[in-house]
């Protein structure tokens, strides 16, 4: 590769390991680049860095992502990730191939007669049981809470995926012994069939999951089909279709800010803008209801420009009431953040609302970072030219590589919740975060921790390092007005009779540091 460089007159990069006198691999990141020291005279100037801590991080941060600390089967993440590979497989050996989801009867029963960690060892037990089973392309993880999912491939028809369900509910049914008490469980299985189920990973996880639920408000204790041809979810589609439509002509959206406080002086620095759609007839309708099926049908582009526009304005007005510069940060979808005129789109409202850039911080994912890398790449430049500030979702929760992350012009790293709720009072399961957090500070960039629900949560990641907090601990996510009083309050601020505070102030809700989950 040098040799290469030099004879092409070109920079270098690579990593390799070092192995050492004590038997220790290290690993080096190894670059260089051809300058010319004077007229005819080239040099190759070389940097060696020791870079081994951050890989460790880095793998570290990758098992923590796809795999369960409680069962060591595979999560939710890597389900998801091999799906997909497992239906090419289906359609090229023309075999079928079934999503199973196990959910277990009334677990709550055994945490409460005993205590977690007991029900721990039964999800173990039974994550035991159904891993032994006789299957000859069998996937396992554990999905959420008490529920496993299976991709059962090379099926030849659905009675042998019926037969495997029915052994899964034998298996599970035979007594296990906690804490020498002589326990009887029973499960609900919901499977889905690829195609008849659905054509893509979502179809097929939401056809199984419905009828785990379905077989489990039946009694449990059996399993169910998908059944093909759902003409309800068909009808309730094209409703909610229409029904979007509606709510962005009749402005039925409104945006709700989560605080985000700086973790030494508990002061609000900004938010996280989360979009709320009150259906005149239907009540609350939750984002992952509607934003999937937003984007399906193009309607995304709309929602987020409004959601753009109205943190502006907000912003506009907070600055004028004296609030000082808050920062507030936008989540893109992929089809909004590919918009080729979304920079013009953010610049002139900056521009109109007379904003500081900064005061804007617009949020990717992992997976649309590098769904198309260079694009991003450029993307996130433009962005940055005109002051904005840009920041990585949910970190760690997919592809958590230093190989991207550190060639992305990216100033702030979010933590995800799935990493902090398990940290205890004791501080204990923190080493992702702590290991995300350290991964930041060596590339100089700002870290937020997401879903801090506990003082112990947030001592561990003040004392750790984290610049900014945003939970429950805290607030939960609030209309602009009550946001507007709980900055007055948390930032003990006193505003001239002009900004109206007295009306500000009565809009604090009660218990807000205590509120409900968003």
């Amino acid at each position: 590769v040098i040799t290469k460089s030099i004879t092409n007159q070109s920079s270098y990069k690579l990593q390799h390991v070092i192995s050492v006198a004590d038997k220790s691999d290290k690993v080096v990141a190894h670059q260089g680049a051809i300058f010319e020291k004077s007229p005819g005279v080239n040099c190759l100037a070389v940097t060696v860095q020791d870079i081994t801590q951050r890989v460790q991080n880095e793998e570290l941060i990758r098992y923590k992502t796809f795999y369960d600390s409680i069962t060591e089967l595979p999560n939710k993440i890597y389900f998801k990730e091999h799906l997909p590979s497992t239906i090419r497989e289906s359609q090229s050996d023309e075999t079928l191939l079934a999503i199973l989801f196990v959910g277990l009867d009334r677990f709550k029963k055994i945490n409460d007669s005993f205590d977690h960690l007991a029900g721990d060892q039964v999800l173990r037990m039974v994550a035991e049981r159904i891993g032994k089973m006789e299957c000859s392309r069998c996937f396992v993880c554990r999905y959420e809470g008490d529920v496993f999912a299976l991709q059962l491939s090379d099926m030849q028809t659905v009675h042998e995926v019926e037969a495997f369900a029915r052994k899964i509910l034998k298996s599970i049914a035979e007594p296990l012994v906690i804490n020498d008490t002589e326990i009887f469980l029973t499960a609900s299985i919901g499977i889905s069939i690829y195609p008849m189920a659905g054509d893509n990973v979502e179809e097929l996880i939401r056809s199984a999951d419905a009828a785990r639920r379905e077989a489990s408000k039946n009694g449990g204790n059996q399993y169910m089909l998908h059944q093909d041809g759902d003409e309800k979810a068909a009808y309730k589609h094209i409703v909610m279709e229409r029904d979007i439509r509606h709510a962005i002509s009749a402005q039925e959206f409104e945006v709700h800010y989560q605080p985000q406080v700086d973790a030494k002086t508990k002061k609000v620095v900004g938010a996280e803008a989360l979009i709320r759609w009150i259906h005149p007839e239907n009540g609350f309708i939750s984002p992952d209801e509607f934003i999937p099926l937003a984007e399906e049908v193009g309607l995304i582009n709309q929602i987020g420009m409004f959601v753009i526009e109205s943190v502006c304005e907000k912003l506009g007005e907070w600055k004028d009431k004296g609030l000082g510069d808050l920062r507030v940060g936008i989540n893109l979808s992929a089809p909004q953040f590919k918009q080729k005129d979304l920079v013009s789109f953010v610049r002139a409202m900056i521009t109109v609302m007379e904003l500081s850039p900064s005061q804007l911080e617009l949020e990717i994912t992992e997976r649309i970072a590098v769904s198309d890398f260079e694009q991003s790449v450029e993307m996130l430049t433009q962005l940055k030219k005109i002051g904005v500030k840009t920041s990585m979702d949910d970190f760690g929760t997919g592809y958590s590589s230093l190989s991207y992350i550190q060639d992305l012009p990216i100033d702030t790293l979010k933590i995800d919740r799935a990493f902090v709720k398990d940290i205890n009072d004791a501080g204990e399961h923190g080493e992702i975060a702590r290991a995300v957090i350290n991964m930041a500070n060596s590339l100089g960039m700002h870290t937020i921790a997401e879903g801090i629900e506990t003082d112990a949560q947030y001592q561990f990641f003040k004392f750790n390092g984290a610049d900014e907090i945003q939970g429950w601990y805290f607030s939960k996510a609030l209309p602009a007005n009550e946001f507007e009083a709980y900055v007055i309050k948390q930032n003990g601020l006193e505003l001239t009779p002009n900004s109206q505070q007295n009306d500000v102030m009565a809009a604090i809700p009660q218990g807000v540091q205590t509120a409900q989950h968003h």
